[in-house]
């Protein structure tokens, strides 16, 4: 058992003391390191950087192997604790696409009663006006209507791209971001509530066969002055992944 003398930081203090330091250490290192790698690349051939650390321009010596290990602790400790920092805001890194999930709700094709009919009449008939009886009664509206597939679109992305300012749902936008198949239980737990959702507004729908996960990408086009900054290409949708029916 540990003992701490009178008035000294106890073992736990120790232990959190540490850990922020440690935090604090990632935050720094973890948001300028990058920077510093992008930069040796674009001044490499400068003979002022390459008398100050020698090697470090060409990605060699102890500079820049400390670089390299601490990017590598900094990404296994972001991915530990849920922290990655892979955001930009200002040139020349800023995105250059806007990316949004999206789900769309499929139900099994099926031939309706209705089809099967008009298919069949003519077997039954055992005349040309028998046949025409059967084919009129055949074509009246069946009760069984066919549902067609349905899009949900994330609640980040925006009606109109002209008029696009987001304002809280940050978590929500944060969570869609790191969905994909390498995050199955977390895939399927958002399927199931917004499949839950889509039930309280529609409660007719019977569940889904299929369950396409999308992600419709926006092109941001280049400042170049010509084009409009709103005039945004896509989107263009990708399949992420396909689940077969929704858990309960």
């Amino acid at each position: 058992m540990t003992t701490n003398s009178p008035g000294g930081p106890t073992t736990r203090q120790v232990f959190l003391g540490l850990f922020i330091v440690w935090q604090l250490f990632f935050l720094l290192t973890t948001n300028f390191v990058p920077y510093f790698e992008e930069f040796r690349k674009r001044w490499k051939d400068s003979q002022v950087l390459d008398e100050i650390a020698p090697g470090w321009t060409e990605g060699k010596r102890h500079l820049a192997d400390a670089c390299k290990l601490t990017n590598e602790l900094d990404d296994r400790w972001a991915d530990l604790t849920g922290q990655g920092q892979g955001w930009s805001l200002f040139a020349p890194d800023a995105w250059r696409h806007a990316p949004f999930l999206a789900l769309e709700f499929r139900w099994e094709e099926e031939p309706w009663p209705g089809e099967l009919a008009r298919d069949l009449t003519p077997l039954a008939a055992s005349h040309v006006l028998e046949e025409a009886a059967l084919v009129s009664a055949a074509d009246k509206p069946n009760a069984k209507t066919r549902q067609e597939p349905l899009l949900i679109l994330s609640e980040n992305e925006p009606a109109d791209l002209t008029h696009f300012f987001r304002v809280g749902k940050f978590r929500l936008r944060r969570y869609e971001s790191v969905l994909g198949p390498e995050h199955p239980k977390h895939l399927r737990a958002y399927v199931r509530w917004k499949w839950r959702r889509l039930q309280k507004e529609h409660p007719e729908l019977p569940p889904p066969e299929q369950i396409f996960v999308l992600e419709r990408d926006y092109q941001i086009p280049q400042p170049d002055g010509q084009t409009s900054p709103w005039d945004w290409q896509g989107p263009k949708v990708l399949i992420v992944a396909c689940l077969e029916g929704v858990d309960p």
